[in-house]
């Protein structure tokens, strides 16, 4: 018998329809796969006006970008996610010469207010204004400002040359320690601490930012040894700030002085952003991350007053260290007893440097702190209070044991 159309048709259709079901699904899958591979291949796209410094790291179960404007010192780090919003992290820029004395002190005098038996300075910024909230004045950032120096030297070794006999700014054996500034988390009991020159203070074993990181990428890059680092770097125009707004990352910044063996025309100038890992759960020493890079100009760069000059580019790749010196080197010199593989990279770095932002977000939200919104004045920069007045306190939550004790 001859069967018919409609039964052979029937029988084509469970023959090809599973197969032809199953070619699409594999095409479908193919095609996904081959997108999820192009996006974390292709570099996030950086805002308008930042530089591409690390096309693919990982963080957070996906792949990021690093981005960052490089026209001015202070210019923002943004991290750029495969998906969701970019992650801005503002870098603040402060010079640790501002002026002179005669431009501070409210118009007093120096050593007036020094020799004084009690505040000046207060009773100035309380009693002498044009307008009054009640019997006092309403202090304002512009007086407040004015009223002391930031501090320009941290009682270090100011003769500290980066080699022979007066190696180090600061030591924890010395009598007078040097510390400028730290970093440090809630559950480590010893802060990472650094000098004007944002060496070790601690002792912890951190890469020397001039001897190990400076010189050795000096070398590698053909050019001779530093022997002595105050004929290097213009330590009197250094500057620091912070990284990520209330969040306990700094960043040093080192200008370069001009060489005579350079015919570089330009400026220059290093980068050393320390951000400690958030959480030690319970370690004694506090881990800290770091990320070194070297910024060339044509024109003024760091000396620009807060100009930007589009000029200015990375020199080199930035250098990623996991606390120890060892973790890395800027001319492979480790890769005799470290896998590449297990050196510090950008991934962990920027993981880390996204951790302490979780982190100190949730901390701060669990503990109910209030938020401002305070705006800018004529004579009051509101969000300068109130970074300032947030970050003060996570530092003083970072400096105590057990929660509350003060160490």
């Amino acid at each position: 018998p001859v069967p018919s159309p409609s039964l052979t048709l029937l029988t084509l259709r469970a023959f090809l329809f599973p197969w032809l079901q199953h070619y699409l699904i594999m095409v479908l899958l193919t095609l996904i796969g081959l997108f999820v591979l192009a996006s974390s291949a292709t570099p996030r796209r950086c805002p308008e006006g930042m530089v591409l410094l690390e096309a693919s790291f990982f963080a957070e179960g996906q792949d990021w970008s690093a981005c960052e404007e490089l026209s001015k010192p202070g210019g923002p780090l943004v991290l750029v996610p495969t998906t969701g919003a970019p992650l801005w992290q503002p870098k603040t820029y402060e010079p640790f010469q501002q002026g002179p004395d005669s431009d501070y002190y409210l118009g007093l005098g120096k050593e007036t207010v020094l020799g004084s038996k009690w505040d000046m300075l207060g009773q100035k910024i309380l009693t002498n204004c044009s307008e009054r909230y009640g019997v006092l004045c309403e202090p304002t950032w512009a007086n407040v400002e004015r009223a002391l120096p930031i501090m320009r030297y941290s009682r270090g070794n100011r003769a500290a040359r980066g080699g022979g006999p007066q190696e180090w700014m600061c030591s924890p054996y010395a009598e007078e320690s040097g510390v400028r500034t730290f970093v440090g988390s809630r559950s480590a009991s010893v802060d990472a601490t650094f000098s004007d020159h944002a060496d070790d203070c601690t002792d912890n074993g951190f890469p020397r930012p001039q001897t190990y990181v400076m010189n050795l990428t000096a070398i590698a890059n053909g050019e001779p040894a530093i022997q002595d680092f105050i004929s290097y770097i213009n330590f009197t125009t250094m500057a620091d700030g912070l990284v990520g707004g209330v969040n306990p990352n700094v960043v040093f910044y080192f200008p370069v002085l001009r060489q005579n063996f350079s015919g570089f025309g330009g400026s220059r100038y290093w980068t050393m952003v320390a951000s400690p890992v958030p959480d030690m759960q319970g370690g004694h020493e506090q881990s800290v991350w770091f990320r070194f890079q070297q910024v060339v100009c044509s024109g003024a760069g760091m000396a620009a007053g807060g100009v930007p000059d589009r000029s200015c580019a990375l020199k080199g790749r930035p250098q990623y260290y996991d606390t120890y010196w060892y973790s890395s080197s800027p001319a492979n010199i480790t890769n005799q007893w470290i896998p590449p593989e297990a050196m510090a990279n950008a991934s962990g770095f920027y993981s880390n440097l996204i951790a302490v932002k979780r982190f100190w977000d949730k901390t701060l939200a669990e503990e109910g702190m209030m938020l401002l919104d305070l705006p800018d004045t004529a004579a009051n920069n509101g969000s300068w209070l109130v970074q300032q007045a947030v970050h003060a306190i996570v530092r003083s939550m970072i400096s105590r044991d057990d929660t509350w004790h003060g160490r």
